[in-house]
């Protein structure tokens, strides 16, 4: 088969060959056009048939990641690659090692470390949360948050109550902390000068008992 496929393209090649040669002469001795019919019959349009060139291969082998690699997949991930990258980065580079059947369940072993990898930081997210929440909530009932109010002639009163957006607007100025006006439980507007008890809705998690914020509500002079 070898032979025959060469010698068939030493063949093709030779009447490439001359096709040219034929080509050149009759366009030299024709006027411009006049030689499309014998250059037709000399060389068919079959001879120049275009080559494609040889196909591109789809094989692929199977690769064990060892390592985390961007771009590519997890430590443990089994992953289909062209033969010359294994070959040339990822093996080389001990990044990864050829999937054989002894090494599959090692794969799994480490595929199976993903699931405890994701519990401890979900664990370590949900403490660090809880702590920044507990600090915060040291720093809100801590100390008397004091707002002053302008009062009134007549009643002797804050002119203007103080409710509970006024209370996360001042919580935010002096306390630097941004909290939800839900957390807050007022449920009537501050409208006497004095010490006022604000209960505190908090997560049992956050803090086992009962949290008040003291407001302390001050003539503005």
């Amino acid at each position: 088969a070898r032979v025959f496929a060469s010698r068939r393209s030493m063949a093709r090649r030779a009447g490439l060959d001359a096709c040219g040669a034929v080509g050149r002469a009759l366009f030299s001795a024709a006027p411009l056009g006049g030689a499309s019919a014998g250059w037709t019959a000399a060389c068919p349009a079959s001879m120049w048939t275009q080559w494609r060139g040889a196909k591109k291969s789809t094989r692929r082998v199977e690769v064990m990641l060892t390592q985390d690699v961007p771009g590519l997949g997890r430590d443990g991930e089994v992953l289909e690659v062209k033969p010359g990258r294994a070959r040339n980065h990822l093996v080389p580079g001990r990044v990864a090692v050829y999937a054989t059947p002894d090494r599959l369940p090692e794969a799994e072993e480490r595929r199976a470390a993903w699931a405890d990898e994701s519990a401890i930081a979900e664990q370590t997210d949900e403490d660090g949360d809880l702590a920044e929440a507990r600090v915060a909530l040291n720093i809100l009932t801590g100390s008397k948050l004091v707002v002053k109010r302008i009062a009134s002639k007549e009643t002797k009163n804050p002119r203007v109550p103080v409710d509970g957006d006024a209370l996360v607007a001042e919580i935010l100025r002096q306390r630097k902390l941004e909290v939800d006006r839900r957390t807050l439980l007022v449920d009537a507007p501050l409208a006497t000068f004095g010490d006022h008890s604000v209960p505190l809705w908090v997560d049992s998690s956050v803090a086992p008992t009962q949290r008040t914020l003291t407001v302390r509500v001050e003539p503005k002079r």
